[in-house]
């Protein structure tokens, strides 16, 4: 009886360790494709406060996404604290055209789409923001583009 306890617990303390150990990898999780996650690469660098600086002459930048087949749920644009959300009713967009903004995805292949987001220069001596927000059903994932005002721009 006693043997086939101290088997019992010798097999539960075996199965845990190959359990633990197993689940230890080298692999990078951002590495691991989860269709839950939106993985993305940009040569854009991103702020502490994780927006993206963008100059007053705005811009035309791109962002790899690697799965999720996401779509564009919203652009917003922020400035001097009014904002304007550009949204779709109907079910899936691809592009999305604010007043100084436009998002756009596009697929470049399987599990591969290109978002791009072009910005229109900025005239104001302000901040101004752009958020985009891409889904892919399960997760979301919000870009922010802090756009520097033509007097920051200058210094």
């Amino acid at each position: 009886m006693q043997r086939k306890t101290l088997l019992r617990v010798l097999f539960i303390i075996g199965a845990f360790t190959a359990l633990t150990f197993a689940s230890c990898s080298n692999e990078d999780p951002a590495d691991v494709v989860n269709p839950y996650n939106i993985r993305f690469k940009t040569e854009l660098k991103v702020e502490s406060d994780n927006s993206y600086l963008i100059p007053a002459k705005g811009g035309t930048y791109t962002f790899d996404i690697y799965n999720g087949e996401p779509w564009l749920a919203m652009v917003k644009e922020w400035f001097d604290g009014k904002s304007t959300v550009y949204n779709t009713e109907t079910g899936r967009s691809y592009k999305m055209e604010a007043l100084w903004a436009t998002a756009d995805i596009e697929k470049q292949g399987p599990n591969s789409e290109k978002l791009t987001v072009k910005i229109e220069p900025s005239n104001k001596d302000k901040f101004r923001y752009v958020y985009v927000v891409v889904s892919n059903g399960m997760k979301s994932k919000v870009f922010v583009f802090k756009q520097l005002g033509i007097c920051a721009d200058k210094k």
